[in-house]
Formats: C-alpha cells, structure tokens, sequence
C-alpha cells in the first residue's frame, strides 16, 4: 500500500535529492510544524526556496508569491507530502511530488547553464 511521506520524511528525501543534483540546501528553515522552507542560493542562476508541506493550505501560496515580489528568491517550488489535486500556484511558483522532484532540478539546471 502506498503511504504518503511524512513531513520530516520529505525535507530528508528533498535535501538528499538536492544534495544528488550538487544543489546543496544553504539553509532550511521550519517555518511550522507542518511547513519547512530549503533556500538553494549558489549552483543555480536563480535563487531557489523549496517548502516541504505535510499539505498545501492558503497561506502557502501568499507565503512563496512575497519572498518572490520581495526579491528574496527568483523561483519556488512547492512541495507537498499529500497527493491531493491542488489549485493552480500564482507566478513563479511550481508544484511537485518528491518523485517529480529530480526532473524539476535537471530543467533548473540546464535552463541555468543556457547562455
């Protein structure tokens, strides 16, 4: 039976999944006990913040969209531990599955190495 990763669970698996692509996490942040932040500051062209969710809830979308318009970061990627349908993220901001992770790096990646 498939089980959903448990929050703590999914930052690990993201951090390792990071660490595979050579994008080390410069800093995680716990924002709450259900929402973890992972800054991604150098080997990328942009600035990157992932935010592990145990699950998406309205504040998750104004939280990534400000540090976006604030300057903070260049792209986000939302990162939740359930399987819902969610509704579609404001600019700049992406949704993805820890499988769906790699693949999601790998675009980062070769788009930051385009001249």
């Amino acid at each position: 039976m498939y089980r959903t990763a448990t929050l703590r669970e999914a930052v690990v698996r993201c951090r390792s999944t990071l660490a595979a692509a050579r994008l080390p996490a410069q800093a995680t942040v716990w924002e709450s006990s259900r929402a973890a932040d992972l800054a991604l500051i150098k080997g990328l062209r942009e600035k990157l913040v992932i935010r592990c969710v145990a699950e998406i809830t309205p504040n998750d979308y104004p939280a990534l969209a400000t540090m976006l318009l604030e300057g903070d970061f260049d792209h986000a990627i939302l990162l939740p531990c359930d399987t819902k349908d969610h509704p579609p993220p404001p600019p700049g901001v992406e949704i993805c599955s820890l499988d769906e992770l790699p693949n999601v790096l790998a675009r980062l990646t070769e788009k930051s190495a385009a001249p």
